[in-house]
C-alpha cells in the first residue's frame, strides 16, 4: 500500500484540454483504460470537463491549472507518467482520431440514414440531453417510435415530444429510458430473458430489470417491457406513454396480463391512469408504484415492492409458480441465520438502479430506521451524496454523478470504490450493493467489482449483493467468483434489504413482518 501510495505521487502530471470536442462517455471510458495499460503510464484519464470530472482529477492527483480551467463542452486528456508526458498526451489524441475515422462509414444525417433504410420504425437516441430534441423532432416526424437514452433532457421538450408522438400513435420511450424490451430485443440496459405472456410498462429501467430477472428465475416470461422515462408518471407529463404503451399491450394477443411499475409517480398522473385502467384495458393488471402512499386506485391493485408485484403477476399465471418463490424466500432467510449477531451499526446501501435504492429506502423505513438518501423520498432526509452519515442509500445513476461519465451500470468504479470504504468501517453492519449484469453492462462486470472491493472473510461477511441477471447474460458465468467471496447473494433487492435489517437487528419477528408487509404481496 506505501508503495502504491508512493507511485501515485510520482512522476509528471500533464493536461491538454480540446475545446468544444465531444465524445461518447462510454469511448472515452475505453481510451482510458488503454491509455492506462501504456507502458509507463501511472495514471491517466479522458473525460469531459464537468465539475463531477474535474472534482474526481483533482482528488486522483491528475489535474493541472490548464484542466482545471476546461468546461462541459471540453474534453481533457490527463496522464501522470514518469517521462515522455507529451508523447502519451499525443497518443490518447490519435487514439480519439481513430475513433473519428471509425466513425467515418456512418451515416451523416437521420435524411441518409431514413433514405437507405426507409423501413425502420424504431431509433435509438443517446446524446447529450441538449441535443436531443432537433434529432427526436426528425425522426417523430417521419413516423419513427423511439428509445432515448439520454437524460439532461429539458421536461418541457420531453413533453412536447410525447404529445407529437400520441398524435401520430407513436412511442417515445424516455427520455432517461434504462431499459425496454421489445419484441425479445433489449434496448439500452437489459437483460437477456424468456419470452412469455407477461407484459411490463415502467417509467424505470432499474425496476424492469428486477422484474424480470426475477421472473425469468421463476420460469416465466415477457412478451414486452417497454420503458417510458423517468418523468412519465410526474404530473407534468401525466402518463402520457405510459397509457400508450398500455394500448399496444392491450392489442398485443401475445401478452395476458401487464404491470406498471414507477417510482414516486405524480398523484394526478395515477389517477387518470387508474381510471384509464378501468374503463379501456381488459386484461389484468397489476401496479407497483414505490413511493406513492396509500390509496383506493378503484379495483386496481397496487403492491408495495418489485419482488411483491413478480409474486402477483406469477399468482396470474400459475398459483404454484407464486408459491415455490415463496418458499424459496423463507428458505433462504432461514440460511442466513448464522451471519446474524444483531445490535448497534448502520446500514449502508448503495446502487446503480435509481429504483432498487427507491425500494430499499422504503424497506428500511418500515423497518423503523432513519433513512437519508440523495433520492428524494417522502420517508428519507436528503442527503449530500458524498456523505457518509447514519443509516443511508445512495443512488450513483443520479444525474450529479452521469454528467459527462458514463451510467454506473456501465462503469461501477465510483460506487464500489465507496462500497469497499463502508466495508471496512467498524461502525457499518451491512453494506447493500447491486451487480446489475445484461446488455449495456461490462462483460468483466464481476471480475471488476470483486477487484475493486477486494474483500477479505471479515468484510465479505458484511456485503450483501442482488446480482441482477439471469444464466443466459454473458456476465453469469463469472458468478462463482462473486460467490467464493463470502458475500451474502438475495434472489431479488427487497430481499437483499430485509436481509441488511436482520444483520442489523437480529430480530426474526422483524423480518418476518417486512415480509409479511412488503413481500407476500396482496396489495394495499
Amino acid at each position: 500500500m506505501l508503495t502504491e501510495a508512493l507511485m501515485q505521487r510520482a512522476g509528471e502530471v500533464k493536461n491538454e484540454v480540446l475545446r468544444g470536442v465531444y465524445r461518447d462517455s462510454v469511448e472515452l471510458m475505453q481510451i482510458t483504460e488503454r491509455l492506462k495499460a501504456t507502458p509507463g503510464v501511472i495514471d491517466a484519464a479522458v473525460v469531459m470537463g464537468t465539475d463531477l470530472n474535474k472534482k474526481l482529477l483533482r482528488e486522483a492527483g491528475l489535474l493541472t491549472p490548464e484542466g482545471e480551467r476546461a468546461g462541459p463542452n471540453d474534453l481533457v486528456i490527463a496522464v501522470r507518467a514518469l517521462e515522455e508526458t507529451s508523447r502519451l498526451i499525443g497518443l490518447a489524441k490519435e487514439m480519439l482520431e481513430g475513433l473519428s475515422l471509425q466513425h467515418a462509414g456512418r451515416y451523416k444525417s437521420i435524411e441518409d440514414a431514413l433514405a437507405s433504410n426507409p423501413d425502420i420504425r424504431l431509433a435509438v437516441i443517446s446524446v447529450p440531453g441538449r441535443h436531443v430534441e432537433g434529432l427526436a423532432r426528425k425522426l417523430i416526424e417521419r413516423n419513427v417510435n423511439l428509445f432515448i437514452f439520454s437524460d439532461h433532457v429539458p421536461l418541457e421538450v420531453e413533453i412536447e415530444l410525447k404529445r407529437m408522438a400520441l398524435e401520430r400513435g407513436l412511442l417515445v420511450m424516455g427520455p432517461d429510458a434504462g431499459t425496454s424490451i421489445v419484441e425479445g430485443v433489449g434496448l439500452g440496459f437489459a437483460n437477456r430473458v424468456r419470452r412469455g405472456q407477461i407484459g411490463l410498462v415502467g417509467s424505470t429501467g432499474s425496476g424492469l430489470q428486477e422484474v424480470t430477472t426475477v421472473l425469468d428465475g421463476m420460469g416465466l416470461g415477457v412478451s414486452n417491457a417497454i420503458g417510458v422515462g423517468g418523468r412519465d408518471l410526474k404530473d407534468q407529463v401525466g402518463g402520457m406513454m405510459t397509457v400508450q404503451a398500455l394500448r399496444m399491450l392491450q392489442n398485443d394477443p401475445e401478452t395476458e396480463v401487464i404491470a406498471v411499475i414507477s417510482k414516486s409517480p405524480g398523484p394526478s398522473a395515477v389517477s387518470k391512469l387508474a381510471e384509464f385502467v378501468r374503463k379501456e384495458i381488459r386484461k389484468p393488471v397489476v401496479f407497483c408504484l414505490l413511493g406513492l402512499e396509500s390509496r383506493n386506485l378503484g379495483g386496481v391493485k397496487n403492491v408495495p415492492t418489485l419482488t411483491s408485484l413478480a409474486i402477483e403477476l406469477a399468482r396470474a399465471v400459475d398459483e404454484s409458480v407464486a408459491q415455490r418463490q415463496l418458499d424459496r424466500i423463507h428458505d433462504f432467510i432461514d440460511s442466513v441465520k448464522g451471519r446474524v449477531s444483531g445490535g448497534d451499526g448502520l446500514v449502508r446501501a448503495l446502487y446503480c438502479g435509481g429504483t432498487l435504492a427507491t425500494e430499499t429506502i422504503e424497506l428500511l423505513c418500515g423497518a423503523g430506521l432513519k433513512v437519508r438518501s440523495n433520492v428524494e423520498h417522502k420517508c428519507a432526509e436528503l442527503l449530500h451524496a458524498s456523505e457518509a452519515a447514519g443509516h443511508s442509500v445512495v443512488d450513483y445513476g443520479a444525474e450529479e454523478f452521469t454528467e459527462g461519465r458514463p451510467h454506473p451500470i456501465i462503469d461501477p468504479s465510483l460506487r464500489n470504490d465507496r462500497a469497499s470504504e463502508e466495508l471496512r468501517r467498524p461502525e457499518v453492519k451491512s453494506v447493500i450493493i447491486d451487480v446489475v449484469a445484461g446488455t449495456g453492462a461490462p462483460a468483466d462486470l464481476i471480475e471488476r467489482t470483486v477487484k475493486a472491493l477486494d474483500i477479505d472473510g471479515t468484510h465479505a461477511e458484511k456485503l450483501v449483493v442482488r446480482y441482477v441477471g439471469t444464466p443466459s447474460d454473458p456476465q453469469s458465468s463469472d458468478l462463482p467468483m462473486l460467490e467464493k467471496t463470502g458475500a451474502i447473494i438475495a434472489p431479488t433487492n427487497a430481499i437483499a434489504a430485509i436481509t441488511a435489517v436482520y444483520m442489523l437487528t437480529g430480530q426474526e419477528g422483524l423480518v418476518h413482518e417486512l415480509l409479511r408487509k412488503f413481500v407476500i404481496g396482496q396489495g394495499r
